[in-house]
């Protein structure tokens, strides 16, 4: 290096200094040259021209990049996986059908249909009692069909009058147990649509009757099929054998056969 001085005394040259990432090591290193002291006793007196710096590419400036860590790209990474799977969440309720919920379940009443119908008949009194008696034959009448229609098994409540004498008639209920209580349906059946009055004897029993209707246990004819021993009598006196006589196995180690008389 030739240096050319415009005037004497004394010049220090500052140090170069030169700075760097490393991105490996994660931090800055510097380098830097010693001062350089020159005393100058000599000088021409014109001025220097510059020197250009020359174009080398080793002085050219690297492109930064960038150098990322699995601890720094994990959080973005998994809080967009968060996100596309929320979306999807609300999609896919947005789609589902909504459930429909169960009916509730109906609880067992362990009361028989007699028992229901006497508890019911004892609550209807009151009606009796504040005058009102069209709908307290009502009420007699819907709890007695309630206990025919779950006692024999047929539609009672959704019958008139004329077509539940009938069905009873064919489900073998006995004539003299219609016969003694049709008045008792001909009478509710005028009270609650044609308005009558009846008498106050009647009113007074009639809650008395309901009742020994339902309590009544001779109702129905019961067939029931005749006992084994009587049916293998009949089948005697008809000419067939009331039994066949079983064979009986001979004895062990006696293979020979019986002879004949």
């Amino acid at each position: 290096v030739s240096l050319l001085a415009n005037h004497t005394g004394d010049l220090t040259i500052l140090p170069a200094r030169v700075q760097w990432r490393d991105m490996a090591a994660g931090r800055v290193e510097t380098r830097a040259t010693n001062p350089v002291p020159i005393r100058i006793n000599e000088a021409s007196g014109t001025a220097a021209l510059p020197t250009p710096t020359p174009d080398i590419g080793v002085l050219r400036p690297n492109k930064p990049y960038a150098h990322v860590s699995l601890t720094q790209w994990l959080p973005p990474a998994a809080g967009v996986v968060a996100f596309i799977a929320l979306l999807w969440g609300k999609r896919f309720l947005r789609r589902r059908p909504e459930k429909v919920p169960a009916p509730p379940a109906v609880p067992v009443d362990p009361r028989s249909p007699e028992q229901r119908a006497l508890e019911a008949l004892e609550e209807a009194v009151h009606l009796k009692q504040a005058g009102k008696i069209n709908q307290f034959y009502t009420t007699l009448s819907m709890i007695l069909r309630r206990y025919l229609e779950e006692e024999f098994n047929f539609k009672a409540q959704e019958m008139t009058t004329r077509e539940l004498l009938a069905e009873m008639t064919r489900l073998d209920f006995k004539p003299e147990f219609l016969e003694r209580y049709r008045g008792y349906f001909l009478e509710s059946d005028n009270v609650k649509f044609a308005n009558h009055t009846p008498d106050r004897e009647k009113v007074e029993s009639v809650d008395l009757r309901t009742r020994q209707i339902i309590l009544d246990p001779d109702k129905r004819v019961f067939r029931t099929p005749p006992p084994e021993a009587a049916a293998t009598e009949v089948l005697a006196e008809e000419g067939e054998p009331a039994s066949k006589p079983k064979p009986v196995p001979p004895a062990a180690g006696n293979d020979k056969k019986p002879r004949k008389p």
